[in-house]
């Protein structure tokens, strides 16, 4: 009867006992019966209380449990959330980083390629390697890849005037070049009395002091 939902002064404000309901919410909320879908649902064959109460639309829980397919297929800014101004360009699953299905928050992103060198720097940030939004880093002296000099040309090149990298300490100072110290981690950097070079006259011993771990 209409004084089930409606009542007895006007037709707005109804509300329907759902208790008394029975079959899929979709029998009634089909957009002609009852509101549907909106044109831009998450795409589902679910019936409505799978995310929805049924008191109001909003505060909806998508149970991903029941998802198939990719993330993205959906969260394309379009359907559902997807990815704001300013994400890393990438073709990955939104799964690949973010490991929650209820949050953004806590993602993680793991390094697959085999040009990374590793975490070998704790204060690396990803806009230290990655200065644009490109999901792949940009070397930047790229004649060095996959050496440590592929980024770090500008720090040991005797050309930059540097003394960081002594090779002699003179007179006259001689410093080492990218070339000679392109892999920082599997490297011979000693410091020489005097540009003979000779081994015998050794001043200081710095076998492979870089490790990839990042330690001295």
């Amino acid at each position: 009867d209409c004084s089930g939902c409606h009542s007895t002064t006007t037709w707005s404000g109804a509300r329907v006992d759902h208790s008394n309901i029975t079959g899929g919410c979709s029998g009634c909320h089909n957009g002609k019966t009852a509101t549907g879908k909106p044109n831009n649902h998450v795409p589902t064959t679910a019936e409505c209380n799978t995310c929805h109460s049924t008191i109001t639309w909003s505060g909806a829980k998508v149970d991903h449990s029941i998802i198939t397919g990719r993330c993205d297929a959906c969260h394309n800014g379009t359907t559902a959330t997807g990815k704001p101004n300013g994400h890393p360009v990438t073709t990955s699953d939104c799964n690949v980083c973010h490991m929650s299905t209820t949050v953004w928050t806590g993602a993680v992103f793991t390094h697959a390629s085999a040009n990374y060198p590793g975490n070998h720097n704790n204060n690396v940030t990803c806009t230290s390697c990655h200065v644009s939004s490109a999901e792949v880093a940009n070397w930047t002296a790229p004649q060095y890849k996959p050496f440590c000099a592929g980024c770090h040309k500008s720090t040991f090149d005797a050309t930059t005037q540097k003394q960081s990298h002594i090779k002699t300490e003179g007179p006259p100072i001689v410093l080492y070049s990218a070339d000679e110290l392109k892999d920082c981690a599997n490297v011979v950097c000693h410091i020489y009395a005097d540009i003979t070079f000779n081994p015998a006259k050794i001043k200081t011993l710095r076998n492979s002091r870089h490790t990839v771990g990042g330690t001295w």
